[in-house]
């Protein structure tokens, strides 16, 4: 059997950040606005566009831990992700300060997290879990799954051999796939996953692969332990004093960020943003001043509900230019998205009202914005007649989005052909190769992108730092947002749309029931948990779809 194909990472941009080891904060910047130490350089996998763990992330990497280490996530810290590809998964890099404890892995078919640990993880869960034990060894024994070993395989183990049964002198209970610790006379000396239950063992046979060797004993975990524990402390005293006396005009208590975290981690997450403060000013000066600059006369400002179009709307609103905010209803948003984004828009604007109906698209206005609802009727038509939607056969952002974009603005008294709009380089290789300034031959406005720049740290922290209202969605696990059914989205998210919505999941059941008549329930929902309808070259034996599709879209 030939070796499985690996998945080779995008480079979007640098993957180096900066760590202050006084301040225990990740730094956008060389250099620390909290005690002008410089940082310590330290490395992420591509696509290397980090970003703050939101509450959710704190339960699905203490449930995926506990499959190994009956522990508690601590929540007084501030943990940091990175998605990046894997296939027919969705994984995430989780780091803690600048180290990386392991990468958290979601199976769609099993609906599980699987946490595949790191070293260092591996000495820090077992830390946590000492703290926890009073320093005995015996107690963590009897919170975690261990195989001990004799004498004979310690050597070959300590040299990255597999774990054999015939070394094996006691086990606790696992599953296939489990991450196990191997044990040498009170030592860690390995973390393997198991290739078979732990009942199946027999007297010959490979019963753990080894994943990484180590030597750690319990002294090691006790200086990880004191260290967690001036961390604690330090963070305590940095926090002393720390307010953001500025909110967004956008604020609202209802979207506040700070309760999309932990309440413990209040503290960690104020230095860090401290920490960055002159670099956070800075990046949002220039995205002033490029707003200033080019568009003092006025424009249009996409709004999508998204974490980059909120802070891209705080800093025009920062810049007293005239605008008019944008929002274009698909028919096929979540119910958050569509009940978050009235609340920002008539927060700057007042109440909507109907200004016209044409055809299927609904245009409602006040007095700083505009919404335009394409009818969900007309998705659902054009996915029977050209195909369903996958990732490089996006037809439905022309014909739900653009299309209706374009026919608002041709209607509403704002006569202007810029657009402001908040993407950046690292969501994708499409928008790395962005301008600042560009044209957009479907929305036929000129396209400026004032924080192309920012990751999506920078983002997260300017958000915090502003208070400006964010998407409850990200509390509740998603990554990116866009329309409840986009070929784009996760295998994470798709699961939490039928654990959210299971009205919503209940459709695209019953479309792909239409359209593949001779296929049971089971393997429908078997496609859809897959993901291959999200690419036409691994579905295009199972999904018909009509690929010259742009007349039908112009009209």
């Amino acid at each position: 059997m030939g070796k499985k194909k690996r998945i080779k990472a995008p480079f979007i941009g640098t993957t180096t950040y900066f760590f202050c080891s006084k301040c225990y904060s990740p730094l956008l910047n060389a250099k620390c606005c909290l005690c002008n130490q410089k940082g310590v350089e330290f490395s992420i996998s591509p696509p290397g566009d980090l970003y703050i763990a939101f509450e959710a992330y704190y339960n699905f990497i203490e449930k995926a831990v506990a499959k190994t280490i009956k522990v508690k996530l601590p929540r007084d810290f501030v943990y940091m992700l990175n998605k990046i590809p894997t296939r027919n998964k969705t994984a995430y890099e989780v780091y803690f300060l600048n180290k990386r404890l392991g990468v958290l892995f979601f199976d769609p078919f099993s609906r599980e997290f699987v946490f595949k640990f790191d070293e260092f993880g591996l000495k820090f869960f077992l830390s946590i879990l000492l703290l926890e034990s009073s320093n005995d060894f015996d107690e963590i024994k009897k919170n975690i799954k261990y195989v001990s070993i004799d004498d004979n395989a310690k050597d070959k183990i300590a040299k990255g051999a597999n774990i054999l049964a015939p070394g094996i002198i006691e086990i606790t209970d696992f599953r296939e796939g489990d991450y196990v610790v191997v044990l040498h006379k009170n030592k860690i000396i390995a973390l393997g996953k198991a290739k078979i239950d732990a009942n199946e063992i027999r007297q010959r046979g490979v019963v753990l692969r080894n994943v990484f060797s180590a030597t750690i004993t319990i002294n090691d975990l006790e200086k990880v332990a004191k260290s967690i524990k001036c961390i604690r402390e330090a963070i305590k005293r940095l926090s002393r004093g720390i307010i953001f006396p500025t909110k967004s005009t956008l604020f609202l208590e209802e979207y506040n960020p700070w309760k999309y975290i932990p309440s413990e981690a209040t503290n960690h997450l104020k230095v860090i943003i401290t920490a960055n403060r002159c670099i956070l000013d800075r990046l949002a000066k220039d995205a002033i001043s490029f707003i200033k600059r080019y568009l003092k006369e006025g424009a249009i400002v996409s709004f999508s509900g998204g974490k980059d179009s909120s802070c891209t709307l705080d800093l025009v609103i920062q810049a007293k230019i005239p605008f008019m905010v944008i929002f274009a209803d698909t028919g096929l948003e979540f119910p958050e998205t569509v009940a978050y984004v009235e609340s920002v828009l008539q927060k700057i604007g007042g109440i909507f009202q109907l200004q016209s109906k044409i055809n299927t698209i609904e245009i409602y206005k006040n007095k700083n914005a505009v919404i335009v609802r394409r009818n969900e009727k007309v998705f659902w038509t054009l996915a029977k007649h050209l195909g369903f939607p996958a990732m490089d056969f996006r037809w439905c952002c022309k014909a739900c989005k653009f299309i209706p974009i374009r026919t608002a603005l041709s209607k509403i008294n704002f006569t202007n052909d810029r657009m402001i709009v908040g993407t950046r380089r690292y969501e994708s290789f499409l928008r790395k190769r962005q301008k600042r300034v560009e044209f957009n031959r479907w929305t036929r406005t000129f396209n400026y992108h004032p924080i192309q720049e920012w990751s999506a740290l920078a983002v997260w922290l300017y958000i915090f730092l502003r208070q400006i209202p964010t998407n409850p969605l990200y509390k509740l696990g998603f990554h990116r947002l866009g329309c409840w059914l986009c070929p784009s989205s996760e295998y994470l998210e798709i699961s939490l749309l039928e654990e959210l919505h299971p009205n919503l999941w209940r459709k695209l059941e019953e479309f792909f029931i239409s359209i593949l008549p001779n296929k049971a329930k089971d393997e429908i929902r078997k496609i859809i948990k897959s993901g291959i309808w999200r690419k036409t070259n691994e579905s295009a034996n199972i999904i018909p779809r009509k690929l010259d599709i742009l007349d039908l879209i112009k009209s």
